[in-house]
């Protein structure tokens, strides 16, 4: 634990003063515990609607110790302390409402932020996850579609995949990413069918290496669901990437 911290705080130091920001994004960052001379793998954490970089920060002392692991911040101010990727509404029928061009730019910015840091700090850019949880995973499931080859796994937890997410060609875009698909059974804000859903279409485009977990609990994460995690990023830091066929 003491070497969690030390670890963090050298980093804030040294990167980004003590306000934590780069010229892109708002982040926390773990160092890898264990370094070698090889490129860190790296993991970027996207936390979901009205959070921000703190909520699953926590995750990092459970994770990889080879890991670099980056917490972002959302770009859109809700209120004090509460950020969202892109902003949702319902309307009178209770259905969702966003503007996908939102999602187009925040994308953006994080895919540019992860080439950047991956070049700057020497990481390991085939060795690229993601994390994301509710919103969080949202974003991932897009990045992964919209950059293939750029994203070796992404973690999907209590999320759903938007239709505007799906490629227009026919060509097995994710192909080369693996997943990990969690969700709850008791989920009161996004079904567990969305998970299925999403399971689904990815199989459908010849994703082989995929996994799929459901838990008893709500919107949230458990115990069981974290340990999980921790096995599946720890599997996969030693498999190499696919390729497409």
């Amino acid at each position: 634990m003491k070497r969690y911290f030390a670890a963090l705080c050298i980093v804030v130091f040294c990167l980004c003063s003590t306000s934590g920001k780069s010229q892109e994004m708002v982040y926390k960052l773990r160092e890898p515990l264990k370094k070698t001379n090889q490129r860190a793998p790296v993991l970027f954490i996207l936390h979901g609607y009205g959070s921000n970089e703190e909520d699953l920060f926590d995750l990092a002392k459970t994770l990889d110790e080879h890991l670099s692991i980056f917490s972002l911040r959302a770009p859109i101010l809700l209120a004090q302390g509460s950020y969202c990727w892109y902003n949702l509404a319902r309307d009178q029928n209770n259905t969702l409402i966003y503007n996908y061009k939102e999602v187009t730019l925040a994308k953006k910015q994080i895919m540019t932020f992860i080439q950047s840091v991956c070049a700057t700090m020497k990481l390991d850019s085939s060795q690229v996850f993601l994390l994301g949880f509710s919103q969080g995973a949202m974003m991932s499931y897009d990045l992964a579609l919209a950059f293939p080859g750029k994203i070796k796994g992404v973690l999907a937890l209590s999320g759903r995949l938007m239709e505007e997410s799906k490629p227009k060609s026919n060509s097995p875009a994710a192909l080369n990413t693996c997943f990990f698909i969690a969700h709850g059974t008791e989920d009161e804000r996004i079904p567990a069918t969305e998970a299925e859903k999403a399971v689904t279409y990815l199989k459908s485009k010849g994703v082989n290496d995929l996994e799929y977990k459901i838990y008893p609990m709500q919107h949230v994460l458990n115990g069981k669901e974290i340990s999980d995690i921790r096995i599946w990023l720890s599997k996969h830091l030693k498999k190499p990437m696919q390729t497409g066929k």
